[in-house]
């Protein structure tokens, strides 16, 4: 995957998994945000070995949650799980190759978002009313955006970026795989505490 989203590799390879995802947008595919249940059920591709490593891309850099507003901003609004119209994720093809690609790209300034014929003035697209009025429905509402938490601000990079700019890419896969599955234990800390009839809030075990 990181050779394949690599821009400056031009193996020849490459156009195998170019014709499997040429109706989903090529490399743009690999940039959403989709959870494994989604792919089963909306992606068809043929390859069963292509098939699986999408499988476990997808499980590797999916994202339940909004971090912060600016990850909202920079939400990728094609192959979602978090923005869908009609209970499947999007991809117009025609708005992505004008450069529609994030949720920014609906906003007219940082609170208001664009009008339906501001739209389609600033993009120069060719689109109607129901599928602007759907992809706009989808980013705004939040509970559509599964477990929201927006504690500030503050700056956001997608998984792809950073899985690119790494050195050591197993390291960072395995310790983002780990903290997806790794839970606290706060049952447990809350019973010993009990039972040691510790009252402090701020004692705290495995650190």
């Amino acid at each position: 995957m990181r050779k394949y989203l690599n821009n400056d590799n031009s193996g020849k390879w490459k156009l195998l998994f170019d014709f499997q995802f040429e109706d989903y947008g090529g490399v743009e595919f690999f940039r959403g945000n989709l959870d494994r249940k989604d792919v089963s059920k909306y992606i068809n591709v043929p390859d069963p070995f292509v098939t699986e490593i999408v499988q476990i891309w997808t499980e590797t850099c999916f994202e339940d949650t909004i971090k912060s507003v600016e990850h909202l901003l920079s939400l990728n609004l094609w192959h979602n799980s978090l923005v869908k119209v009609g209970k499947k994720p999007m991809y117009y093809k025609s708005w992505s190759a004008k450069g529609i690609q994030k949720v920014r790209h609906f906003m007219r300034d940082e609170s208001k978002f664009l009008s339906f014929h501001e739209f389609k003035e600033r993009f120069d697209v060719k689109t109607n009313f129901l599928a602007f009025y759907g992809a706009m429905s989808s980013i705004k509402k939040p509970e559509k955006y599964g477990k929201m938490q927006f504690p500030s601000k503050g700056n956001y990079e997608c998984f792809t970026n950073v899985f690119l700019s790494v050195t050591k890419t197993n390291r960072m896969v395995y310790q983002k795989c780990v903290s997806s599955k790794q839970t606290n234990p706060c049952k447990t800390q809350n019973k010993r505490l009990t039972d040691c009839q510790i009252t402090c809030s701020k004692v705290r075990f495995f650190e």
